[in-house]
C-alpha cells in the first residue's frame, strides 16, 4: 500500500501520454515557436534504429524487468525512476498496439517527440544527475 501513490502517478503520466496521442493523432498546428506534427516513429530517439519496433519492444519489456529487479537501488530517486517507467510503458502500448510511436511534439529545433519521450529524458537525466552528485559527495568525504 505505501507505492499506491507512486502506481497511481504512473497511471496518470500514461494515461496523460496516451490520451495526447490519441488528441493530436494525424493532427498539424503551428503555433509559431511550437508546432503540432503528428510523426510515425518505428526506432527510438533521433530517428535511431528506424524499422525496428519490434525488437525495441522487447528491449523495452526487459528494461522494464532490469529496472523492477535493481529498484532498490534507486533509493531517493524514485520520483524519477517513475518517470522513466511511465515513459518506456507509454510508447511501449504504441509499439504493441499500434506499430509505431505516436510523436507530435515539434519544438522545431528538436526532433518531433511525445510526453513519454519527454518522461524518459527527464528520468535518465535527473537520476544520472543524482548518482554523479552522490559519488562526488562519497569521494569528497
Amino acid at each position: 500500500m505505501k507505492h499506491l501513490k507512486y502506481y497511481l502517478i504512473g497511471l496518470l503520466l500514461v494515461i496523460l501520454d496516451q490520451a495526447t496521442k490519441i488528441l493530436f493523432y494525424e493532427k498539424y498546428y503551428d503555433f509559431g515557436l511550437i508546432a503540432i506534427t503528428f510523426v510515425r516513429n518505428t526506432g527510438i530517439s533521433f530517428g535511431l534504429l528506424e524499422g525496428s519496433n519490434y525488437v525495441i519492444a522487447v528491449v523495452s519489456v526487459l528494461v522494464l524487468i532490469g529496472l523492477w529487479y535493481y529498484r532498490k537501488e534507486f533509493k531517493g530517486k524514485e520520483t524519477w525512476l517513475l518517470l522513466l517507467v511511465s515513459g518506456i510503458i507509454g510508447n511501449f502500448l504504441d509499439r504493441v498496439f499500434r506499430g509505431y510511436v505516436v510523436d507530435f511534439i515539434d519544438l522545431k529545433f528538436w526532433p518531433v517527440f511525445n510526453f513519454a519521450d519527454a518522461y524518459l529524458f527527464v528520468g535518465v537525466a535527473m537520476i544520472i544527475i543524482l548518482t554523479l552528485r552522490e559519488e562526488y559527495k562519497k569521494k569528497k568525504h
